[in-house]
């Protein structure tokens, strides 16, 4: 759900989405960038399950702790892993990792590019 101002205003229309997506039992994918305090824990009320748009561990703990599950994003969009590669070990059934790269067709320049491999070996 990229529209967190319409879940957070509570929009018919974004909360007739959610709706039919709870009823067939989807995932409810988050977009949030910068949400924290009480909008996050409204955000994760409404029934969004993850984000991938967390940039600190201060933001990440917030959605983790309103029961959001955490994407960490290593792409050519955003480079998160070495800001919140401590979630890992603090949280390690809160926290998934993503590349919504979109640089190019062939998938093997993003795995050897951006792989959160060698991040990962580097900040354990």
């Amino acid at each position: 759900m990229m529209n967190f101002p319409g879940v957070l205003s509570a929009s018919e229309e974004v909360m007739s989405k959610l709706k039919l997506a709870q009823e067939y039992g989807f995932p409810i994918d988050g977009h949030a960038p910068g949400l924290v305090c009480d909008d996050a824990f409204h955000y994760a009320q409404a029934g969004i399950s993850t984000d991938h748009e967390c940039t600190t561990l201060e933001e990440a703990r917030v959605k983790i702790a309103a029961g959001m599950k955490i994407l960490i994003r290593e792409g050519s969009a955003a480079r998160d892993f070495a800001h919140l590669h401590p979630l890992i070990s603090e949280f390690p059934d809160s926290i998934m990792f993503c590349s919504d790269d979109k640089r190019g067709c062939r998938i093997t320049p993003i795995f050897n590019t951006f792989s959160i491999n060698p991040q990962y070996r580097i900040h354990k």
